[in-house]
């Protein structure tokens, strides 16, 4: 009872593996799409509270771009939004990681 509890550390922090699965879910089940929702997406998480908002927002930025070149986001630049492409949905649905999904089996 009176030992001592381990400090909170945000599970988002991780190397950005957090941040791109966690940006990944917010995106597909609709709740972020401009680059406003992200920011306050972000504001709302403890590793905001933990570390200093600019470089949450680099993670953020970081996790987006990799999300973005590996097909499983859209960015439209007409609408400034992004959306889930069907690989996104596919891996958003399976609960697999993003870097999971992207595992390809080759059959001969």
């Amino acid at each position: 009872m009176k030992q001592d509890c381990k400090a909170l550390q945000s599970c988002l922090a991780d190397d950005k593996n957090g941040m791109m699965r966690a940006l990944l879910e917010v995106v597909a089940g609709g709740v972020v799409q401009s680059t406003l929702d992200v920011q306050r997406y972000v504001r709302c998480t403890l590793l905001n509270a933990t570390q200093p908002f600019e470089e949450v927002v680099r993670a953020a930025q970081d996790s987006l771009r990799w999300l973005c070149q590996q097909y499983l986001l859209e960015w439209d630049s007409s609408s400034r939004l992004y959306t889930t492409t069907p690989l996104g949905r596919a891996a958003f649905s399976s609960s697999l990681t993003p870097e999971e999904s992207l595992v390809r089996v080759f059959i001969f």
